[in-house]
């Protein structure tokens, strides 16, 4: 698995401008309209098998368990957990603080559960207690569960694997709390999209040239002839920057072709050559791009990024 620093943009737009900032720091819109900074760091951080003994959770359903949806609070190790919304993706940013990480699931797709801590809990960014609960049965062939931390260490999103492609009755992500084990049940427009998965296939297009000393333009082009709607998670990075990526989530249509533009400011000089990356979890690209000398700024319909 790839580590790598990464600093976060949620926001998914036709076109997105990136940018880098002062030497040492980065700045976000994370759609919200606030900026974010986010110094150089080293990783360190390393996955271990899951163990959810500690939480006091169980593997199977049973009589005890609870039902718990968004708006309802789990207890895990003292910290309490505000879930939120559940949704289906093919890739995933994992963002263990400071990394960044696309990430496919090694089979089926990913539920992402949105939380909110009231407590710092980067004890959770290693092990999470969350699993998949299918029919009855707990699922592990996807891979490990993994996390999103903000900069305070505190979880913002949980990704799930959960199989595809089978009569599926019940599936639910197991959270093992501090008092046992509560159930999300995922939805039955959820349980369609496994039974009906999305197949999706990435490509992206970049000039041999910029127009502009300015920006990199390039395209991605996500092609799904799976039976439901498909969202890959996005990382971007450049070489003129040390360990700094945005990420971006794109959505494409069941049968459809989905093109999306992005920019990236590396603040080259004419003449001088930028290579880019792509990385979506089912693959990556990479790019070299020569800058040309026009003044030019290309219009886009997203924010900048300085």
């Amino acid at each position: 698995m790839r580590r790598r620093a990464l600093l976060l943009n949620g926001t998914t737009t036709v076109s997105v401008a990136l940018a880098l900032g002062t030497a040492g720091c980065l700045t976000a819109d994370d759609g919200s309209g606030t900026a974010t900074t986010t110094p150089a760091t080293t990783d360190t951080g390393t996955r271990t098998d899951a163990d959810t003994t500690e939480f006091g959770g169980e593997s199977t359903t049973t009589e005890d368990d609870a039902a718990v949806s968004a708006g309802d609070a789990v207890t895990v190790a003292g910290v309490d957990l505000e879930l939120g919304g559940l949704s289906l993706q093919s890739s995933f940013v994992e963002h263990i603080w400071p990394t960044w990480d696309a990430v496919a699931a090694d089979d089926g797709l990913y539920a992402v559960l949105s939380v909110t801590a009231t407590d710092s809990a980067p004890f959770l960014y290693d092990d999470p207690p969350l699993w998949a609960v299918v029919d009855g049965d707990r699922w592990t062939d996807g891979g490990p569960t993994l996390t999103a931390m903000n900069a305070e260490d505190g979880p913002e999103r949980f990704a799930v694997p959960v199989p595809t492609g089978r009569d599926l009755d019940d599936v639910a992500i197991a959270i093992g709390g501090t008092n046992g084990t509560a159930h999300y049940p995922l939805r039955d427009d959820h349980l369609a999209t496994l039974r009906d998965p999305p197949d999706l296939a990435a490509t992206t297009t970049f000039p041999e040239e910029t127009e502009s000393r300015y920006a990199v333009e390039f395209a991605l082009t996500i092609e799904n002839t799976g039976g439901s709607a498909g969202t890959l998670a996005v990382a971007i990075t450049h070489d003129n920057i040390y360990d700094k990526y945005w990420t971006h989530r794109v959505t494409a249509a069941p049968d459809r072709t989905t093109t999306e533009t992005f920019s990236v400011h590396p603040h080259a000089a004419p003449g001088e050559t930028v290579e880019t990356t792509v990385d979506w979890g089912l693959d990556t690209r990479t790019a070299t791009v020569t800058v040309g000398d026009s003044t030019t700024t290309p219009d886009d319909d997203g924010e900048s990024i300085t």
